[in-house]
């Protein structure tokens, strides 16, 4: 396995005043997630509650977000990827 993309869901019943605060949790439980696995570099954010993980390393990292979304009762979806994924890339690590 060569990587984990990790989804939360966000609610379809969230209303424009709610994202906020959505969002919000979605940091802290990445940041808490983070601490845990003493600032693990093997986390990429790709978006507001998207991560992909790196399998080599990710799996403190990825119980930890998972944790932390179940506590939160948000739904989530997890994808494994046997090869790396090449139509992920994040800005900042994508090469001209």
């Amino acid at each position: 396995m060569h990587s984990i993309l990790l989804i939360a869901e966000m609610p379809q019943a969230l209303s424009e005043r709610e994202q906020p605060s959505w969002i919000y949790q979605l940091k802290t439980i990445e940041a808490n997630a983070l601490q845990d696995a003493g600032g693990d570099a093997s986390l990429e954010k790709l978006n507001a509650g998207c991560w992909l993980l790196s399998a080599n390393g990710g799996l403190s990292i990825l119980a930890s977000l998972i944790r932390g979304l179940e506590h939160s009762k948000m739904k989530y979806r997890v994808l494994f990827f046997e090869e790396p994924p090449k139509w992920i890339g994040s800005p900042q690590k994508t090469q001209p």
